[in-house]
């Protein structure tokens, strides 16, 4: 999930491995603060926790990967409208992986 404003973006820790392991070109900015500056962990009970980014460029990477569900996308629906959205950005994100 990210939370996305106009100067930060907060991405959960799972997302993150997942561009990652999808090997999405992303801003090199980006890729130091993950394995160098803050050599961001994951584990299973840290997964869903969020790291915050503030370059410009980063938060626009984050804006354009469409798989990653967006807080102000969802915070308004109910849990079946959520559910389904879970799926079908599963599929999104399994389609890229297949590319």
């Amino acid at each position: 999930m990210k939370i996305i404003t106009s100067n930060f973006a907060y991405i959960q820790k799972e997302d993150l491995f997942n561009i990652l392991f999808i090997g999405l070109s992303a801003p090199d900015s980006l890729l130091t603060k993950i394995f160098e500056k803050e050599s961001i962990m994951i584990s299973n009970s840290s997964r869903y926790d969020f790291v915050k980014f503030e370059n410009k460029n980063e938060i626009n990477f984050f804006k354009q990967i469409d798989w990653i569900i967006d807080y102000a996308d969802i915070k308004n629906l109910s849990s079946e409208d959520v559910a389904k959205l879970i799926e079908q950005t599963n599929n999104e994100m399994n389609n890229s992986t297949e590319e």
